[in-house]
């Protein structure tokens, strides 16, 4: 299997870490405490940096290997582009209400509770669309040769959170999925 794929799914794991993570924040805002915004703002930042430099291009590129390998295949998540376009709309949303937020704006709590909810299950929906519809398919249909072109395209850049070292605004969010992994949370 492609390295490529494993790196796709890898960060599709990490991503899940993230979700959970921000799923625990969610818990501690709707029992009434103050959620570590650390935490919030970092599962943001990295949502607005890391998949559009390096995941969703990674994943374009096996998209154009798939258009002409399966074709029936590539109809059913030719709207990749736009799907990620959704995220990147939603994730900015969910950014701009966190500032609010933190700026003492009058929020509704349930308003809050919302927009994370739903940033948490559009990207898990997306994420398990992308795994059946893409990778899937990808595995079975791309070539020896369509994965050395694409390994061959890939700017290679290390995940500033999830890689060997962690970027200085993400390293609270790095404690708190340390400590979920431990049992600590």
């Amino acid at each position: 299997m492609s390295e490529v794929l494993d790196e796709l799914r890898r960060d599709h794991a990490n991503l899940a870490r993230l979700l959970d993570a921000l799923e625990h924040q969610l818990g501690v805002f709707d029992g009434g405490g103050r959620p570590d915004y650390d935490v919030i703002t970092g599962v943001i930042d990295y949502c607005l940096s890391y998949p559009d430099r390096y995941h969703h291009p990674k994943e374009d590129l096996v998209l154009a290997k798939l258009r002409l390998r399966d074709p029936a295949a590539y109809e059913k998540v030719r709207n990749l582009d736009q799907e990620h376009r959704k995220l990147a709309d939603l994730t900015r949303r969910f950014r701009a209400l966190t500032e609010e937020v933190l700026h003492d704006a009058e929020i509704p709590r349930a308003e809050f509770s919302e927009t994370v909810r739903e940033f948490i299950n559009t990207y898990r929906q997306h994420m398990a669309w992308e795994d059946d519809g893409l990778f899937k398919p990808a595995e079975h249909s791309l070539e020896d040769q369509d994965w050395r072109e694409i390994t061959g395209e890939i700017a290679g850049a290390a995940d500033p959170l999830f890689g060997p070292q962690v970027a200085k605004e993400f390293e609270a969010l790095r404690r708190d999925i340390v400590d979920m992994d431990r049992g600590v949370l």
